[in-house]
């Protein structure tokens, strides 16, 4: 088995928790599913987090673009 290939984005929401930036890649109406992201190379990749959609909601977003 290889390695997954992690995919780049051009511009993605990224918040901040505890020192490790993170974004969402699907939310419904109770709850947001998360992945770390690597904000020195813009990619994002790792282990699924479903988190409370409340608690993204009381993060700051930031925006990042190539």
């Amino acid at each position: 088995m290889g390695r997954k290939k992690l995919q780049k984005s051009k511009s993605v929401k990224v918040f901040e928790h505890d020192g490790q930036h993170w974004t969402i890649i699907h939310s419904d109406n109770l709850s947001a599913w998360i992945v770390p992201f690597n904000v020195r190379i813009k990619a994002a990749g790792g282990a699924v987090k479903k988190v409370d959609l409340d608690f993204t909601k009381s993060k700051e977003f930031s925006i990042l673009a190539i």
